[in-house]
């Protein structure tokens, strides 16, 4: 084993203990430590009936900025924790599973933006930090814009350095990414600049339309209940 493997085998078994101390913060105790507030009971009860009736709205919670809705998606997320898991706790779960995630985006970001070692370092923060423990344990549709954000980028960097392949599938994932973050909260609607920056790729129009067209895709709902509901 050379020096390089070796360096790869070490890398490899720390992001390891990373992850092992992000599940241990996030799931220690975890009945105890569940936020359940306003906005948690009401996103729960949520969940429950449309996994009980097998329903799925068309549309999210109302903002309390304005007398206008957000997209359906995170409700539909919820609902499905509940039909996989089966407990009244899914929606929770699901909510700290996902911090998990980011944690391991943020270790491929670093990876892909510079090299193993900052991606170790931002994983390792992205660990401890606050707002992620926060996120984890209370049901808020703002708390997955960093999940979506952090998938968008990893899968906007993935795209730009394959200059030689036009790759249209993660231009699909980078679309419906972006669109399910957008639909989540609208603070995410900035990060819809993302495929125009493509415009450095061969095939660039081809996987901007794409790209687009996916962003598009996820809005289907909530345009369907708009159009019904003048």
């Amino acid at each position: 084993m050379n020096l390089l493997q070796r360096y790869k085998f070490r890398s490899e078994h720390l992001l390891l203990v990373i992850l092992f101390v992000a599940v241990v913060l996030r799931f220690w105790n975890f009945s105890t430590r569940v936020s359940i507030g306003g906005d948690s009971a009401r996103d729960a009860f949520v969940a429950v009936h449309g996994a009980r009736a097998l329903q799925l709205p068309l549309t999210g919670q109302f903002s309390s900025l304005g007398q206008f809705t957000w997209g359906p998606w995170y409700y539909y997320e919820l609902i499905a924790s509940i039909l996989v898991l089966q407990t009244p706790y899914a929606p929770w779960f699901f909510m700290s599973f996902a911090s998990v995630v980011v944690v391991y985006l943020m270790y491929l970001l670093g990876r892909m933006m510079v090299n193993r070692e900052v991606g170790l370092i931002m994983a390792a923060l992205a660990a401890v930090a606050p707002s992620q423990l926060s996120a984890a344990k209370g049901l808020n549709n703002p708390n997955l814009i960093s999940l979506f954000a952090t998938g968008s980028l990893v899968v906007f960097l993935s795209l730009l350095k394959r200059n030689k392949k036009v790759d249209t599938r993660n231009a699909w994932i980078l679309g419906f990414l972006l669109g399910l973050g957008i639909n989540h909260h609208y603070q995410m609607g900035g990060m819809a600049v993302l495929p125009m920056l493509l415009f450095l790729r061969p095939q660039a129009l081809r996987l901007i339309f794409i790209s687009y067209v996916a962003i598009a895709l996820t809005f289907l709902p909530l345009l369907f209940f708009d159009l019904n509901n003048h």
